[in-house]
C-alpha cells in the first residue's frame, strides 16, 4: 500500500522508525544522526525545507525527538515500556490467582484466557477494530500468544517444560490422553519454544516486542479493509521497533538478530499444529506410507489393551465398504437377470441386439473395475488392521489400485463395443480402413 513520506511526501511503501518514512529520508535521518557538525541554521536563513537543517526539522516533526542523535533507544523504549506495563498487569493478575486452592487445568486454562484478553484488549490495535474484528483477532492469537507467554515463563524460571503455576499440566486432558504412549510428543509439545528462546537466550523486551507481531498476525481474508490497513501498521510498527531494538544493541549483527527472533514465531504456530506428522513425529512424507488408527496396546504386563473410539471409527468405515460391495454384487445380478429378459422378449433387430449385448457387457465389467480395484483392497487392509497383523509395504497396494482406478475405468467400452475398438484401431493404424460402401453393408 503506497502512502506519502511523512519528510519529503514522495508516495513510497516503506516504513521506518514506526512511520511512513521513505528510504531516502530514512537514510538521510540516519547518517543526520551519526554526524558531529550538523548544521544549526537554515543555510538561506528561511525555511527552505531542502537543506539538511530544513530537512532534519521535517524528520523532528514527523515524530522523531531531538535527542535521539545522541541516543538511538528512545525511539523505540516508550513503546516497549507501555508493552512493559500492560505485561506486567498480566503477570501480576496470574499471581494473584495462584494464591486460591485447588487449582487445575480448567481453572488456569480460563484464568490464562481473560488475562490474555485484557492485554489483547488493552493494545492500540483492539480498539480500532469493529466488534466482529476484535472476536476474530482475539481467537486467532491467543493460542499463540499464551504459547509464547508460557514459554517465556519457563525460560525465565530456568525450566526445561511449560507448565502453570503450582506445576499443572498445560497441555489438555485429552491430548495427554491421546499420547500417553508417546511421552516424546508430549515433552516436544512443551519444550519446543522453551528450547528455541533459550537457544537464542531472548531479553524481556525483545519477548515484548514478538509477543505484539504475534498477535497482529491474523487471517487476513476475515478482516475489513479497513480493519486489515490498522492490524498491517501496527505489524510493522512492531516490526520496525524490534528491528530497531537489534540493531542498536546488536550492532554487528542486527538483520540476523532480527531474523532469530522471528523464527520463534514459526516454532510457536508448529508447537500449536499438532496434527503434524512431521512436526510431532519427525518423519518425512516418504518415511511412512500408511497412517491408521492405534486399536490394539500391549501393556508392559502382556495384556492387549483395545481402544474403543478407533475400533468403533473403523468398524463403522469397514461396514460402509462391505455393505457397498454386497449392493454392487446384488443389484448387478437383479440388473442382469432383468435385461436379459428384455432383450430376449423384445423383437428388434441383430444387430440393435448385438449393441446392447456389448453395452450391457461394458457396463457389467465398467462395474466391477471399482469393486476390484477400490472396494475389495480397502476391505482386506482393515481387515488385516482388526487382524492386528502388519502389512508394511504392501499397504501401498491399495493406493496404487486406487490410482489406477481412473484409468482403467473407461477400457471396457472401449474394447467391448465393437464401433470404439475399430474407431481406436483405426486411428492407431492397427487397422485398415473399410470402403464406405463396405461399412455401411457390414453396419
Amino acid at each position: 500500500m503506497m502512502n506519502p513520506c511523512v519528510v519529503c511526501g514522495k508516495w513510497t511503501s516503506a516504513f521506518n522508525y514506526g512511520a511512513n518514512f521513505c528510504n531516502a529520508c530514512k537514510i538521510f535521518y540516519r547518517r543526520a544522526m551519526k554526524t558531529e557538525n550538523f548544521p544549526s541554521e537554515c543555510l538561506k536563513e528561511g525555511n527552505c525545507s531542502k537543506c539538511r537543517f530544513c530537512r532534519y526539522q521535517l524528520c523532528l516533526n514527523a515524530g522523531l525527538s531531538p535527542p535521539a542523535r545522541k541516543s538511538t533507544n528512545s525511539g523505540f523504549l516508550s513503546l516497549i515500556k507501555n508493552l512493559e506495563i500492560l505485561d506486567n498487569q498480566r503477570k501480576e493478575k496470574v499471581l494473584s490467582y495462584s494464591q486460591l486452592p485447588h487449582l487445575n487445568f480448567n481453572f488456569w486454562a480460563e484464568a490464562t484466557y481473560q488475562t490474555t484478553l485484557e492485554f489483547i484488549s488493552s493494545l492500540e490495535v483492539y480498539k480500532l477494530l469493529n466488534d466482529t474484528e476484535q472476536m476474530v483477532l482475539v481467537w486467532q492469537s491467543v493460542r499463540k500468544y499464551n504459547t509464547l507467554c508460557f514459554a517465556m515463563r519457563a525460560y525465565t524460571d530456568q525450566r526445561d517444560m511449560v507448565e502453570f503455576p503450582k506445576g499443572v499440566n498445560p497441555l489438555p486432558p485429552e491430548l495427554n490422553l491421546y499420547f500417553q504412549n508417546f511421552p516424546c510428543v508430549l515433552y516436544k509439545i512443551r519444550s519446543n519454544v522453551v528450547t528455541k528462546l533459550r537457544e537464542i537466550s531472548i531479553t524481556n523486551d525483545e519477548f515484548l516486542l514478538l509477543s505484539a507481531i504475534l498477535i497482529c498476525d491474523p487471517v487476513p481474508s476475515m478482516f475489513t479493509e479497513s480493519g486489515q490497513s490498522h492490524v498491517d501498521w501496527y505489524q510493522k510498527l512492531y516490526s520496525s521497533t524490534l528491528f530497531q531494538y537489534c540493531q542498536t544493541h546488536y550492532p554487528e549483527n542486527g538483520p540476523s538478530r532480527f531474523s532469530d527472533l522471528l523464527s520463534v514465531i514459526g516454532v510457536v504456530i508448529q508447537t500449536i499444529e499438532i496434527d503434524d506428522v512431521k512436526n510431532i513425529f519427525e518423519l518425512e512424507p516418504d518415511a511412512y506410507i500408511y497412517l491408521g488408527p492405534y486399536l490394539y496396546e500391549t501393556t508392559t504386563d502382556g495384556n492387549v489393551k483395545v481402544h474403543i473410539l478407533p475400533f468403533i471409527g473403523l468398524a463403522i468405515i469397514s461396514a460402509t465398504i462391505v455393505s457397498s460391495i454386497i449392493f454392487i454384487v446384488l443389484f448387478a445380478t437383479l440388473c442382469y437377470i432383468r435385461i436379459s429378459d428384455l432383450v430376449i422378449a423384445s423383437i428388434i433387430s441383430a444387430r440393435i441386439r448385438s449393441l446392447q449385448r456389448q453395452l450391457f457387457y461394458a457396463l457389467v465389467v465398467q462395474t466391477l473395475v471399482p469393486l476390484i480395484l477400490m472396494h475389495i483392497p480397502a476391505a482386506i487392509m482393515f481387515a488385516f488392521v482388526f487382524l492386528n497383523i502388519d502389512l508394511g509395504v504392501y499397504s501401498a497396494i491399495v493406493s496404487m489400485t486406487i490410482a489406477l482406478y481412473p484409468a482403467v475405468d473407461p477400457i471396457p467400452t472401449m474394447v467391448i463395443v465393437n464401433n470404439y475398438r475399430r474407431t481406436i484401431l483405426t486411428y492407431l493404424g492397427l487397422r485398415k480402413t473399410k470402403t464406405s460402401e463396405e461399412g455401411q453393408k457390414r453396419f
